[in-house]
């Protein structure tokens, strides 16, 4: 080189190059060579470095970085070179935006570990920069993506649920969280309930990926709270939402005093529950119901319950039972009830009833069992109504038909209490009263219902039209069997009638004891007296026409006298002698027919005039001296009261009441045992107690062989009137 310096032309291969230099004057004299210069020859990077950090979400703004120079062979590493770098994108629902380029940025810490201050919202990737003392540059990235968001998702809307409810694993459902940054995880909500509003105990816990959850375990009967969080992609969780809450309420309502108050035409059906529910009534001709009231009282419910039926039948017999349902859709069903419309003639009150329905194809039979025996029993033959109807028989109070559907005439009696209302019913609103065919209609009887002086053999079923009593066709009476049975085509009321004997004359009141009055028939005196000639007060009723007063029950010594509210009485009747003590005074009333009423009595002491009058007597004598006169009292009457029963006993064969054929009873017993005395009136003898065909002709027989009638067509022939009894009596 012609300068002291040189540049190769050739390139020189990596590695160490060692160098030196001469000098070589004008006549080439050379210096000797210099000392040898070294040049390294480095023209690769390090290699095998690195820089690592977290991939994907994260809810910490500081990210550490890890880095590794690697190696150089050649020059070796700059420890003064080295570079961090990054590049961002914008983080929006959990997704990277666009990428910018990558720029230096400043970290903290010291080499292999460093940290950088990102900032929430954004995505990061990392590259790490050295250069070796050649100055050959390399740079270290990484597959790595951090997602970095610090903010909490909104928080979820309260949870609801249909509450009260009896869904032991009730369904909830929320408005959703929203998080715009990292976006929600994959199961976000984190949910918990108890049954402290507080949350302070008996905390449970679940997860769901949707906005909504159904319990899996079965929640307890009461109050229960749930709340709901949520947690986005980077872990940032929002606060608790409001609580929601539920009642759980598995108990159907109570229900009670379940009732009905019929009218004609329809009936209020009232009762109660014990907590607030709906209001329903179920109801029929029938336990299968088949009607049901539209369903009240829903929402708010209520606990005191009222539901109207009306366009019923008017006495007509429905089946009904009422059913409550609370808020929580808990149902109670109450059990079955009767009750009838009013509407039955009379007003009257139902006694008995039964009911079954009867098919137009087959016909069939109703039957009302009173007592022992089926007292009616309706036969319906097939295609007498046009469809299936539910037919009824209803035993009326009697006294109550009777104000309104007046006896035929005052012969006919009502036997016993056969007194009956007919229904069919072909729907809750519409009944059937005429048939196309006849129902035979058949009642029982028993001969102690056939009133005194009743023809048994006069026995027949009427119906009430409205206006009158009618007689039904085709009656015939099984007096054997004791029944009578007709034929009717329409319904209504009906009752089962006699008529007194033709030949007999009398009217019913001839047969009937006095009307008992108001307060009863009595005899009111004064309890102690010093007169003999004791003052009775007597009630012996509104048709009392004659009365007996005697002292003993059996009146042997009274005979009858007109019927006065106020007499005086000798209680010795007429004896010289009346000793003090004390007496027991009886009184009996009678009808203008001889007919006697109960016997009454009242007790009267009779004190001694001179006794009453002692004054100086001293305490202790005069008490003496009273328990002792108590006590011969006491005596005296209970000796008088078994003169009285000695007396009853021997005239209780005696006969004292008109007895007709269709009667039957001791009296009755007693009349056949004294006909029977003479077997020229009485040949058969037979002592039944029934007053037959027989007992007449030997009562008769025994009329006219006394005298008592002078024929057949004298009134009272065959009845045991005052004077057969009285011809038969003193025999």
């Amino acid at each position: 080189s012609a300068t002291a310096s040189f540049t190769h032309s050739t390139e020189l291969a990596e590695g160490t190059w060692y160098f030196r230099v001469k000098a070589a004057d004008a006549v080439s004299n050379e210096s000797s060579y210099s000392s040898n210069g070294s040049v390294v020859v480095d023209t690769t990077a390090p290699s095998d470095g690195s820089i690592s950090y977290s991939d994907g979400f994260t809810n910490s703004a500081s990210v550490s970085l890890a880095v590794s120079d690697g190696t150089d062979s050649g020059s070796g590493i700059d420890n003064e070179s080295r570079i961090a770098q990054k590049r961002s994108a914008v983080l929006s629902s959990g997704a990277c935006g666009s990428y910018g380029a990558f720029s230096t940025i400043s970290v903290s810490g010291t080499y292999p570990s460093f940290t950088h201050a990102a900032s929430s919202g954004f995505c990061y990737q990392y590259q790490y920069l050295v250069s070796d003392l050649a100055g050959n540059l390399a740079t270290f990235g990484g597959p790595n993506t951090i997602k970095i968001d610090t903010g909490n998702p909104t928080a979820p809307g309260t949870p609801s649920t249909s509450t009260p409810t009896a869904d032991t694993t009730p369904s909830w459902s929320w408005s959703a969280s929203a998080d715009t940054v990292s976006g929600l995880t994959a199961t976000p909500y984190t949910f918990q309930w108890s049954q402290s509003s507080s949350f302070a105990s008996g905390v449970s816990s679940s997860t769901s990926d949707t906005a909504s959850f159904t319990h899996s375990t079965e929640l307890a009967e009461g109050t229960w709270y749930f709340r709901v969080k949520a947690t986005d992609q980077a872990g940032n969780d929002s606060s608790y939402s409001s609580s929601g809450s539920v009642v759980v309420d598995t108990t159907s309502p109570v229900i009670s005093g379940a009732s009905a108050t019929p009218s004609a035409n329809g009936a209020v059906i009232a009762w109660t529950t014990s907590e607030a529910s709906s209001s329903l009534v179920d109801y029929g001709l029938t336990s299968s119901y088949g009607v049901s009231t539209t369903e009240i009282d829903i929402a708010p419910g209520v606990t005191s319950h009222t539901v109207t039926l009306s366009s019923l039948v008017a006495c007509t017999t429905y089946n009904y039972r009422v059913v409550s349902r609370d808020e929580s859709q808990n149902q109670r069903t109450g059990s079955n009830a009767v009750f009838t419309t009013a509407g039955c003639v009379g007003s009257a009150t139902v006694e008995a009833q039964s009911n079954a329905t009867v098919s137009p194809s087959s016909g069939g039979s109703v039957t009302l069992p009173v007592g022992n025996k089926n007292a009616v029993v309706l036969s319906v033959e097939a295609s007498s109504t046009p469809q299936e109807a539910n037919f009824q028989i209803k035993q009326l109070e009697k006294a109550e038909v009777l104000s309104v559907a007046v006896l035929p005439a005052v012969s006919y009696q009502v036997i016993g209490s056969h007194v009956y209302s007919f229904s069919a019913a072909v729907s809750v609103s519409d009944s059937v009263t005429s048939f196309s065919r006849s129902v035979s209609v058949q009642m029982a009887y028993e001969l102690a219902e056939i009133p005194a002086g009743v023809d048994e053999g006069s026995l027949r079923i009427y119906r009430w039209n409205g206006t009158a009593w009618a007689e039904l066709s085709g009656c015939v009476t099984d007096r054997s069997a004791r029944l009578v049975t007709c034929s009717t085509t329409q319904f209504s009321t009906f009752s089962l009638m006699g008529q007194l004997y033709s030949g007999s004359g009398l009217p019913p009141a001839a047969f009937q004891a006095p009307s008992i009055p108001a307060a009863g028939f009595s005899i009111q005196t004064d309890a102690v007296t010093q007169n003999r000639m004791a003052v009775l007060h007597l009630e012996g009723g509104s048709d009392a026409v004659n009365m007996s007063i005697d002292s003993s029950p059996d009146f042997a010594k009274a005979g009858q006298q007109a019927y006065q509210k106020s007499v005086s009485y000798d209680l010795c009747q007429g004896a010289a002698e009346c000793l003090p003590g004390a007496y027991t005074v009886y009184a009996r009333f009678y009808t203008s027919f001889g007919q006697p009423s109960s016997a009454v009595f009242a007790r009267v002491v009779l004190e001694d005039a001179t006794l009453a009058g002692i004054s100086h007597v001293s305490q202790e004598e005069g008490s003496g001296f009273a328990a002792l006169l108590a006590r011969i009292q006491e005596i005296t009457v209970k000796i008088e009261e078994l003169r009285a029963q000695l007396r009853a006993l021997e005239s209780s064969r005696v006969l004292n009441r008109t007895l007709v054929q269709g009667m039957e009873g001791e009296a009755v017993r007693i009349l056949q045992e004294a006909l029977a005395e003479y077997p020229e009136i009485y040949p058969e003898g037979m002592i039944t107690g029934y007053f037959g065909p027989l007992t007449r002709q030997a009562v008769q027989r025994f009329q006219l062989a006394h005298g008592i009638v002078a024929s057949a067509q004298d009134s009272g022939y065959g009845i045991a009137g005052p004077k057969t009894r009285a011809v038969l009596n003193s025999l």
